[in-house]
């Protein structure tokens, strides 16, 4: 019984063999021959200007930058939201798990009121609620946070692709928080680093219940 001959392989490069016999070669020689097509002359680029590299600068500079925040960033906020909220160790061991319940309100002057409530899963105790302000300044938001302990707080925030990046304005290390607001959720990514060694990671999912 004759075995099976094995597929013949075709060109790697995607072009034809053909097999010959050379005139002055041995009988049954094979010779392989490769169609291909050249690469495509290209033309040689100017040296641009100078003018032309300082408004290229300005369209990069500007892609990169922050973008102004939008007249109606603080509307989309309201109502009330309820969710979770989670702090871990970056290596990820589980610091604090609350039950969230987040109350937005326009107040006066494009300003927004928040009112937080939680409660800690793990120790099973209410958490007192802490209470904001959102100032929508144009270039960015300012957040004065009212503390439990009657402590206030500041935040600065700036807005780009969809997205309100906050900054606590704190001495002893930085604290920044991303907040997004996808259809009837709002997204909060964070994390904190104080004093050089405490560090912290935090997620909220909370989803709009009017």
């Amino acid at each position: 019984m004759q075995a099976t001959p094995a597929p013949a392989e075709k060109s790697s490069r995607g072009g034809k063999s053909a097999s010959s016999s050379s005139k002055g070669g041995k009988k049954g020689q094979s010779v392989k021959v490769v169609e291909g097509t050249p690469p495509p002359q290209q033309a040689p680029q100017p040296t641009p200007d100078k003018e032309t590299i300082r408004k290229g600068a300005a369209r990069l500079k500007q892609q990169l930058s922050v973008e102004r925040i939008p007249s109606d960033l603080l509307s989309r906020y309201v109502g009330r939201w309820k969710g979770d909220f989670w702090v871990y160790a970056p290596t990820g061991e589980l610091q604090e798990s609350k039950a969230c319940a987040i109350e937005y309100k326009m107040g006066d002057r494009n300003t927004l009121q928040m009112e937080t409530y939680y409660v800690d899963r793990i120790s099973k105790q209410w958490i007192v609620a802490e209470t904001a302000t959102y100032q929508n300044n144009g270039d960015s938001v300012l957040v004065t946070i009212k503390k439990p302990d009657g402590k206030i707080a500041t935040q600065t925030g700036h807005y780009n692709d969809g997205q309100l990046f906050l900054v606590s304005n704190i001495k002893d290390g930085i604290e920044s928080y991303r907040e997004r607001i996808d259809g009837k959720r709002l997204l909060v990514d964070g994390f904190g680093v104080y004093g050089g060694k405490d560090s912290h990671v935090f997620i909220g999912r909370l989803l709009r219940e009017r």
